[in-house]
């Protein structure tokens, strides 16, 4: 074995409320009435599909669906650099793999 590789949800972080808040603002941004009810709709959609739920709901102008979605996901970049939180274990586990050279 020469590397390891992990899915960051779940796995590093717990990513789920970042997604959530990360949404909340963009979609906020462009007048999208971001509801807890609505949102919990969009839980196992991938970031496509939660802009395409959210303009099927409240279509906003000015802004492409490929910018929006850009958007999520670079705000969740940002606060996962600001506020994520690795799982317990997450450090034990990539100081053995980075020990082995992996």
């Amino acid at each position: 074995m020469q590397a390891v590789i992990f899915d960051m949800d779940g796995t590093l972080i717990d990513s789920e409320p970042i997604w959530k808040e990360a949404e909340k603002q963009v979609f906020s941004s462009i007048g999208v009435e971001v509801t807890d009810k609505l949102s919990s709709q969009t839980v196992s959609m991938t970031t496509r599909q939660v802009t395409e739920f959210w303009y099927s709901h409240f279509p906003w102008s000015g802004k492409s669906l490929d910018q929006v979605e850009n958007e999520v996901v670079e705000r969740v970049a940002e606060l996962i650099s600001e506020d994520g939180v690795a799982l317990e274990g997450v450090h034990v586990i990539l100081n053995f793999f980075q020990n082995k050279k992996l």
